[in-house]
């Protein structure tokens, strides 16, 4: 069985649970490089 494309979501439970990793980690890592921004902004 070929993975649905993103934008179609037949089981969207499935779908969602299975991107929740990928999206928290990609949240914590702009969060991440926004805070390195900040501090390097601050302290220059």
């Amino acid at each position: 069985m070929m993975p649905p494309p993103p934008f179609a979501e037949p089981l969207p439970g499935v779908l969602r649970r299975r991107r929740a990793r990928r999206v928290r980690i990609a949240m914590y890592g702009f969060a991440f490089v926004a805070l390195g921004f900040l501090l390097a902004a601050i302290g220059a």
